[in-house]
């Protein structure tokens, strides 16, 4: 499946100063999701700086969220294009305990209502909760446990005759030891159900499971190198021709998440295994991998962060189909004042397919290249701890070998945030 990012979630946010309180969206590629688990695992209801109701170790985080969004392309195709106004308003109650040392346990939920105003009958509700438990034990041992659970829709596109409601659970677990002060290892393991309502569409549906393990060795007072393997068994109740297995092997760089220089990035090799040969498919498909994730933070107002990745995916909207998904995004910051920043964004994305396919628009097979740019800005004010507004703009451009599956998109949005 695709990467999904929910109508309320455009641009990033963070305060001056604050720990990163941003989310990465909905990253569908198991295997980074694996990679980037100790980055992602302290991540927190999204609010503004501030905006927390904290009693002894007990913080609660509630927030109303209100967004008005122009899309100028609903279906994201190339010609006959749609426009709307989409309405989205998010409840959410988030709920958070410290402990220990460094130990924390969370919980979090909210549901998107997303009301379209021409085409109403694209209207769907997204629901998402989160719980994860970090534990700090004496004796260098770590442990983090961590489920998510999405019950959400995959909207409709130019290759797509309707909307495809569906439910995810994802759960990750992971401990970790430390010991002569310098080095540490890292065992984890992850899972991924989804599943989509649709008879029709269920050929996506799919289990993955993925083991892992990290040797790590702190060479810099805040930096580490890294060594990293993991294996992934990925199938697919209703399409046994694409079940598989990954080896993704990594090597990179830690760096301490309390430095102005958090997070890791690392590259490897990869290769893929099909249970069962198709003719026309690779079916033992190798590639150079990675998984990025780094936040620089210059000073108390200023921060770059950094997210790239490229892993083996498959295309829920295609039949499974296989193909190799690069992206990088960049990510600027800066508070002019302490109530008033805004931000940039720039991301490129590229999906290519691994095997022959139908080209719908001369009816020829061959190798499908999707190239992705896209490229945001937006600002926000702090009126109040309790009151943030957000404008944001964002423009997309596909450019595909395939002509049917290239588009130009643009969105503006108008975000209003309440956390009493």
């Amino acid at each position: 499946m695709e990467a999904y990012y929910a109508a309320s979630e455009v641009l990033p946010y963070r305060g001056p100063g604050d720990e990163r309180r941003t989310r990465m969206g909905r990253m569908k590629e198991i295997p980074a999701l694996g990679l980037l688990a100790s980055v992602l695992s302290l991540s927190v209801l999204t609010t503004p700086a501030g905006a927390e109701i904290g009693y002894g170790r007990f913080t609660f985080l509630p927030q109303l969220a209100l967004q008005e969004t122009y899309r100028s392309n609903l279906y994201l195709t190339e010609s006959n294009r749609k426009s709307d106004f989409v309405t989205t308003v998010t409840p959410g109650l988030g709920f958070r305990y410290l402990f220990g040392n460094n130990s924390m346990f969370s919980l979090d939920y909210k549901v998107g209502f997303l009301n379209f105003a021409r085409y109403s009958s694209n209207n769907y509700q997204d629901h998402r909760a989160n719980g994860l438990l970090h534990w700090v034990a004496p004796g260098g041992l770590e442990f983090t446990l961590g489920d998510s659970f999405t019950r959400s829709t995959l909207e409709r596109v130019q290759t797509m005759v309707r909307e495809e409601p569906f439910t995810e659970n994802f759960f990750n677990g992971a401990a970790a030891y430390r010991f002569t002060d310098r080095w540490k290892v890292e065992g984890k393991y992850v899972r991924d159900d989804t599943a989509y309502d649709s008879s029709q569409f269920n050929i996506a549906d799919y289990t993955s499971n993925l083991y892992g393990t990290s040797l790590y060795y702190r060479f810099l007072p805040r930096t580490s190198g890294l060594v990293e393997y993991d294996y992934v068994i990925k199938s697919f109740p209703n399409d046994r021709l694409v079940d598989q297995t990954q080896h993704l092997a990594y090597a990179g760089l830690a760096f301490d998440p309390a430095g102005k220089l958090k997070g890791s990035l690392k590259a490897g090799y990869g290769w893929q295994e099909f249970d069962t040969s198709v003719q026309g498919r690779d079916n033992s498909p190798r590639n150079w991998i990675m998984a990025v994730q780094v936040v620089d933070d210059f000073d108390s107002r200023t921060s770059v962060t950094l997210d790239a990745m490229r892993a083996f995916a498959n295309d829920a909207t295609l039949v499974n189909a296989s193909y190799i998904n690069t992206w990088a995004t960049l990510t600027f910051q800066h508070f002019f004042t302490g109530k008033i920043g805004a931000v940039g964004v720039a991301s490129y994305r590229e999906r290519d397919y691994t095997e022959n396919l139908l080209d719908p628009g001369t009816g020829t097979l061959g190798k499908r290249t999707d190239r992705i740019w896209t490229f945001g800005t937006g600002g926000f004010y702090n009126i109040q701890k309790w009151l943030q507004v957000r404008l944001e703009y964002q423009y997309q451009d596909s450019n595909s070998n395939f002509n049917q599956y290239s588009y130009v998109d643009h969105r503006v949005s108008l975000r209003v945030v309440l956390s009493p």
